[in-house]
């Protein structure tokens, strides 16, 4: 069965709803190269996944007359991938002197190859090209400063429900399928803002060309599961939701708590924080007994404190946007047995080098290696010396970062 999120991707920029000032704004810089190179040569098309920037790409490719150049970022991981597909289709004309447009999907995946100069060959090709270039991802700061810097950012948001009602109320027509309004409504609404999701729900649902209410399968979307989404509805919403957001989550209690705990104060202040952090107390005792009696039942309790009792904290849901971070005194990757386990991998590999035992590289080698981590070119090198993998990197600049 085809595949409806590709077989109904808008086919142009006209075709796109929602996000009309970010459609605006692509459109914009799109024309600008007809009339010379602009100053921003690469934009930054950012947001949560569903939300359309890999189609409104392709869609503007459609609309200008372009031919379009798509690699994701499992493809321009490093130097010798830039240099050798990117940077020559950056500088050359299409058959038919046609311009072409190079989409870099999945920018913000962009890491810890350390980049093996990916980083640094991607801001090359992008003071040098003389084409346009298109990076996605869903999370801005992920991508380096100085790449970011480099490029105009354009941000794409979560549809409404009422418009992705719309898209699926067109797609039914499409495919004549008789649907229920209360049952498009429940996909949409459930779809978190993410066009796909609804779409992927929508064709899962449909049985014999009909749409019922009772037929349709829906559930928490991924986007959901992420933790700082959880921290956003903990923070500005009312909604009870949050609780049922939180058993889907990879991150314990004892986890989640530091990451509203390192937020809270970006959104509370005065009597507002001071309910807040009572809550965070009550929570932590909870967790207190569960790590001296292992009754994890009382991880329930727990959650209620840092997400309901944090909510009610406030008197109101707080809007705008407010850009929150990872713990400082936590990091999910120090947990002990995830720590053990990447201090091991890195010790092997230390010991295979230069033959030595696994004990030694732990008790020698590796201090040694943390301290020098605040050197770049050196922590390059060694990243291709012992072949080391994104999260063994970040083992050792994490713990550079706490000496």
């Amino acid at each position: 069965m085809e595949d409806w999120c590709e077989k109904y991707r808008p086919k142009s920029l006209s075709e796109i709803i929602g996000n009309q000032s970010a459609v605006e704004a692509l459109r914009k810089w799109a024309t600008e190269w007809e009339h010379g190179i602009p100053k921003k040569r690469a934009v930054i098309l950012y947001g949560p996944p569903g939300v359309g920037k890999t189609s409104a790409a392709h869609a503007l490719a459609n609309d200008m007359g372009w031919e379009i150049v798509e690699l994701n970022a499992s493809d321009f991981r490093n130097q010798k991938a830039i240099e050798k597909i990117v940077f020559p289709a950056s500088i050359t004309m299409s058959f038919g002197s046609r311009r072409r447009v190079i989409l870099l999907d999945e920018a913000d995946n962009f890491h810890g190859t350390y980049d093996r100069g990916g980083v640094s060959a991607v801001m090359k090709v992008i003071k040098k090209t003389l084409q346009p270039i298109i990076l996605t991802c869903n999370d801005f700061y992920a991508i380096p400063k100085e790449l970011r810097d480099l490029c105009l950012p354009i941000q794409f948001k979560h549809l409404s429900w009422n418009s992705i009602v719309k898209i699926l109320q067109r797609i039914c027509r499409e495919e004549r399928i008789r649907c229920s309004p209360s049952a498009l409504e429940k996909i949409a609404r459930n779809s978190g803002g993410d066009v796909r999701a609804a779409i992927n729900d929508l064709q899962s649902s449909v049985m014999e060309g009909v749409l019922d209410p009772d037929n349709v399968t829906v559930g928490l979307r991924d986007r959901e599961r992420n933790v700082f989404e959880v921290v956003r509805r903990v923070l500005k919403e009312m909604d009870g939701r949050v609780m049922e957001m939180v058993f889907t989550l990879d991150e314990s209690p004892e986890d989640l708590i530091h990451w509203i705990e390192e937020n809270v104060w970006r959104e509370y202040s005065g009597e507002e924080l001071l309910r807040a952090y009572e809550m965070l107390s009550k929570a932590d005792v909870y967790l207190g007994r569960v790590r001296k009696r292992q009754q994890y039942g009382l991880w329930r309790y727990a959650t209620f404190f840092m997400t309901r009792g944090v909510q009610h904290a406030k008197k109101e849901r707080k809007g705008g946007f407010t850009k929150y971070g990872a713990p400082t005194r936590w990091l999910s990757m120090y947990r002990t047995k995830s720590h053990r386990e990447i201090r091991e991998r890195i010790a092997e590999k230390i010991g295979e080098k230069l033959h030595i035992s696994k004990k030694k590289a732990i008790s020698e080698m590796l201090p040694y290696l943390i301290l020098s981590c605040s050197d770049e070119k050196f922590m390059k090198e060694l990243a291709e010396f012992l072949e080391l993998e994104d999260e063994e990197i970040r083992y050792l600049k994490i713990h550079e970062k706490l000496l």
